[in-house]
């Protein structure tokens, strides 16, 4: 961490300083406070050193207390540096002067064994250590102090956050990994089959609607050869007389054109000309007495009298009138016993 009023303050991971990356969120404002990121993995054990360089002022002091105080550990670490420790001149630095934690000594609560301890970086947020070998009791000190009051006698922060490369990039605090330079070779050959999938569907809708095209006009030449068809079949035997009859269907199909195909089937129920009426019978019949038709007259014998057995009315001459009979029942036909008839 960049010194801070002539103090220095670094964290070592196999005896090598960690690269440290300013807190995006930090306000500026008070010096004798600094926040620093640091790239770590869980399981590296770490040392904190502390580095009075040259130019620190002791002012009216005659020793710095340092404390160094792990997330989620109860214990505090500390470490006084006296003026006598140093090489000063007037109170200022003239030598730099190192402290290093490295470990600690712990005790036992169950055991009363004291041991020694190394620092570990443990999973985000959680702090550890690692037993190092046994260690001997300390003595014990009595420490006394009065701090210097004001300004010259606050204290310098120095905190380290430690987190994984992922989160922060995700903070921002370090630069994304770019992003690998695009293959020319592969982005050619997606562009190439991209443009061969584009007409490969272009044909096939063109092939669809011509496949359609052809359907629709086969459809409507066979409508109309159909109705050419029965037209001249049926014509030649049609005789214009009233036994024919004309059936009409209209077929409609639904389709994209709305087009509408009318079949015409015509069939005839008779060939034979219709029977004369009664007043051509009649006329026959005069020509008859002179011989002139009597012959083909007698040919209309069987097969006329089968086809004139139609439904059709035919005109009639009323039957000829018969005289009436009159009874008349009197007192002179009841004596005489015989009816006397009169005629109408």
């Amino acid at each position: 961490m960049p010194s801070q009023g002539h103090i220095e303050v670094q964290v070592l991971v196999d005896d090598q300083p960690l690269l440290e990356h300013p807190d995006p969120d930090h306000e500026a404002g008070d010096d004798h406070q600094m926040t620093r990121y640091v790239e770590v993995k869980a399981g590296q054990k770490f040392k904190v050193n502390v580095t009075l360089l040259p130019g620190f002022h002791f002012q009216r002091a005659n020793h710095v207390y340092i404390t160094l105080h792990i997330d989620h550990q109860s214990a505090t670490h500390w470490g006084a540096v006296s003026y006598q420790d140093v090489t000063a001149r007037r109170g200022e630095v003239q030598k730099s002067w190192r402290k290093v934690f490295h470990g600690c000594a712990l005790k036992d609560a169950t055991t009363s064994r004291w041991f020694m301890t190394a620092y570990e970086f443990g999973v985000l947020g959680i702090g550890n250590y690692v037993e190092t070998g046994e260690a001997k009791a300390p003595n014990p000190v009595v420490f006394e102090y009065h701090p210097v009051e004001g300004e010259k006698g606050k204290a310098y922060e120095f905190k380290f956050l430690y987190r994984n490369k992922k989160i922060l990039q995700s903070l921002g605090c370090i630069p994304r990994s770019p992003s690998p330079p695009p293959d020319r070779e592969l982005m050619l050959q997606r562009s190439e089959d991209t443009v061969r999938l584009l007409k490969q569907r272009e044909r096939n809708h063109n092939l669809e609607v011509m496949s359609l095209r052809e359907r629709l006009a086969r459809a409507e030449s066979g409508s109309r050869a159909g109705s050419v068809i029965d037209l001249e079949s049926d014509a030649s035997t049609l005789v214009g007389s009233r036994e024919a009859s004309v059936k009409v269907e209209l077929d409609i199909k639904p389709n994209a054109s709305r087009e509408r195909s009318t079949t015409l089937k015509i069939e005839p129920r008779s060939s034979v000309p219709p029977p004369p009426s009664f007043t051509d019978t009649k006329q026959d019949h005069d020509h008859s007495v002179d011989g002139s038709t009597l012959g083909s007259r007698a040919k209309r014998t069987r097969e006329e009298a089968m086809l004139d057995d139609d439904d059709e009315l035919l005109e009639m001459a009323p039957p000829p009138r018969k005289p009436r009979i009159v009874v008349d029942l009197t007192d002179d036909c009841a004596v005489s016993g015989q009816p006397r008839a009169a005629m109408d």
